[in-house]
């Protein structure tokens, strides 16, 4: 990519100058189940003892998740 889209920015932030990324050291892998995009409002749960319980956050639609683990259908 020559430059960075419009209302976009580099991962790093700011701008983008070619030939000047900085690189990344991986120190540690984690496994997920998965990376998600939120569809519609999704409530976030606590798992307390055997149940789980919803808590007053949420997700938006457009937020990212990266799942690490699954449990029933959470």
């Amino acid at each position: 990519m020559e430059q960075v889209p419009d209302r976009c920015s580099s991962a790093a932030g700011g701008g983008f100058i070619k030939r000047s990324a900085v690189p990344n050291i991986v120190t540690k892998r984690t496994p997920i189940v998965g990376i998600l995009v939120v569809k519609k409002m999704a409530p976030f749960f606590d798992l307390k003892g055997k149940f789980f319980v919803k808590r007053k956050g949420f997700l938006v639609p457009g937020n990212v998740v990266v799942a690490y683990l699954q449990q029933n259908n959470f």
